[in-house]
């Protein structure tokens, strides 16, 4: 999903996986920015990825719960973006409550916060189970009012979330007015399940740019006028390693580096929510 979309901005939640071994996936997706909050045993976890060509991110502070960060573009408004993991413990999201609604009290920026917020807000944002005064969240409800945030909707399956025979809308993206006034035709897509029991969020910040799909690796003639080409590639080619698998990391390598040295004719800025 990532190469299909190539979001700016990529975030998974409750990883279950340490810092230390993300690494690899930064190469391997094309992002060379990162931030991470590990997870406490086998419950958490929030990774933040981006692209320093197209943003730069500044982390402000962040919990076991969120990441809070000020996102610069090269192109466009300054704003603040919070990615949110709360907890299933009710005990624990009353911190999170708190927190953002700190956060809210000082904001004069657009802010978006977008995440698995581990509740619904009315009796529609579910179906096949009995709805019962735990599942709906007067508190989050209470928070949304009193920050004065706006839910942006969504296009796509009305769930997010799905066990057996149980679906719920348990993650979404919220913003101030400044947000949405500096963003006015952002949207959001649930994109279909596929190996988790949550929905992909993908919010594309201005939808009239052409979708963008996967190519596939090409080698370019004007790479071989770059002083650095010939030393990547001696680098690069692990000669200990499968034909195969060596020249596909080898073509993950390479359009690192184009991105860096040669730069995008288009850009698009796009936020990826996906949750496992």
């Amino acid at each position: 999903m990532a190469h299909t979309h190539r979001p700016s901005i990529l975030v998974l939640v409750e990883t279950w996986v340490v810092s230390a071994r993300v690494a690899p996936f930064l190469e391997r997706l094309g992002y060379d920015g990162g931030f991470f909050v590990d997870p406490v045993g086998f419950s958490g976890g929030i990774w933040v990825f981006w692209q320093t060509q197209a943003l730069s991110i500044q982390v402000l502070c962040h919990s076991r719960q969120y990441i809070h960060m000020r996102v610069q573009p090269t192109i466009g408004p300054i704003w603040l973006f919070t990615a949110v993991y709360a907890s299933p413990r009710a005990s624990l999201r009353d911190s999170l409550w708190r927190d953002l609604h700190s956060l809210a009290g000082a904001m004069v920026d657009p802010w978006l916060l977008v995440g698995d917020f581990n509740v619904i807000v009315d009796s529609s944002e579910r179906r096949g189970i009995s709805i019962s005064r735990s599942l709906v969240c007067k508190k989050f409800i209470d928070l949304i009012d009193q920050c004065h945030l706006l839910d942006l909707g969504f296009s796509g399956t009305p769930f997010t979330w799905a066990r057996g025979r149980v679906r719920k809308r348990l993650d979404r993206a919220l913003a101030n007015a400044q947000w949405r006034i500096a963003f006015e035709e952002a949207a959001v897509l649930h994109i279909p399940r596929t190996k988790s029991d949550h929905s992909p969020l993908l919010i594309n910040l201005d939808p009239s740019l052409p979708s963008v799909y996967a190519k596939p690796f090409r080698y370019q003639v004007a790479w071989t006028t770059h002083k650095d080409f010939s030393n990547l590639i001696a680098g690069n080619w692990e000669t200990d390693r499968p034909l195969e698998e060596a020249t596909s990391r080898l073509a993950t390598t390479l359009k690192a580096w184009n991105k860096r040295s040669f730069g995008n004719v288009f850009r698009r800025f796009l936020l990826t929510w996906i949750v496992h």
